[in-house]
């Protein structure tokens, strides 16, 4: 009696190229959520760049005292630890009773690309208030 080929072991053609379709799709979405996320990590250290050097010029501005606060406005390009740059716009005001200043600090930068001479023409923005009073 003669035993017939086994059956059954082993995978199909067809089963395999299935197997390899599934597994390119799992890689390829892997491959494009390490990009979104390294894309977003880098849009966050900007913004932690910005929140940091709005809030160190705005510790500087409160530290020299109220009287030496004058209003207007200024403009000036800041560079982070990193190296990048940053527009910074600060406006000194004073409030409706006269007692306080309002200083308003605006951090503007561009993802890529050179940065543009007016602040607004930056495609990101990070906007910092804060109060300093008339105490004497």
């Amino acid at each position: 009696m003669s035993r017939s080929p086994r059956r059954g072991s082993g995978f199909t053609v067809a089963e395999a190229l299935i197997a390899l379709a599934v597994l390119s799709f799992g890689i390829l979405s892997a491959w494009k959520m390490h990009g979104t996320v390294y894309k977003y990590d880098s849009v966050s250290d900007r913004i932690s760049s910005a929140v940091s050097l709005a809030t160190e010029e705005a510790e500087i501005l409160k530290n020299t005292g109220y009287d030496s606060l004058n209003n207007g406005q200024t403009d000036k390009v800041v560079i982070d630890s990193r190296n990048r740059s940053y527009r910074l716009k600060t406006t000194i005001s004073d409030t409706a009773n006269g007692t306080n200043k309002r200083i308003v600090l605006t951090v503007g930068w561009q993802d890529g690309g050179s940065l543009p001479a007016d602040i607004d023409a930056c495609k990101r923005h990070l906007t910092i208030r804060t109060l300093v009073s008339d105490l004497g």
